[in-house]
């Protein structure tokens, strides 16, 4: 049974354009304002609404905070994501060059070891743990409203050329250009 995934066309008040916003099954039947110019429809002719719906989960950037060791110079913290939130590629941002690099020069401490979706690092005291915490997840959660997956601007206005903004692909198709956010 083919899918339908209603995909904002352009900046709306919940989404941005190119963020998925719900999945049915087809046959189905759409709102009056959901078709173009605010939305676009994709169907999925050969997968299903459980098959799809992971792509419409929020974008929530979480972190988890465990001190693993605690001496008299300092603490060996491990710092992790989600793991649920971890692309296909391996690549999260998160645990890249800008989280290594903030932590290293705002707390003076060193990355014992990173990877995907966690880092180990040691920090010397004194230190505010709780300040870290709060910083870190100012400085890279995401807004709770955004999107985890999203399609390409240019994959959205194609859209809008094709009768009752409506494009059929399939399953694979859909795989190779939905785009992640844990791959940017």
């Amino acid at each position: 049974m083919p899918v339908e995934i209603l995909i904002a066309a352009h900046d709306l008040n919940h989404s941005l354009k190119g963020y998925p916003k719900n999945a049915k099954n087809t046959p189905c039947v759409w709102g009056m304002k959901e078709r173009p110019p605010d939305y676009v429809i994709l169907r999925i002719t050969d997968a299903d609404k459980s098959q799809v719906e992971h792509f419409l989960q929020q974008w929530q950037k979480t972190f988890v905070y465990e001190i693993l060791n605690e001496n008299e110079q300092g603490y060996r913290i491990r710092v992790k994501v989600d793991p649920d939130l971890v692309s296909a590629s391996g690549m999260n941002k998160a645990f890249r060059a800008d989280i290594k690099t903030h932590i290293v020069n705002e707390y003076n401490a060193s990355v014992f070891s990173y990877d995907a979706y966690e880092a180990v690092i040691d920090i010397p005291k004194p230190a505010d743990l709780q300040r870290m915490k709060l910083d870190i997840h100012d400085q890279f959660a995401e807004v709770v409203d955004h999107r985890h997956f999203y399609f390409d601007s240019t994959d959205v206005d194609n859209a809008l050329l094709q009768p009752g903004g409506i494009v059929e692909k399939t399953r694979s198709q859909v795989l190779a250009m939905i785009k992640n956010k844990l791959d940017e």
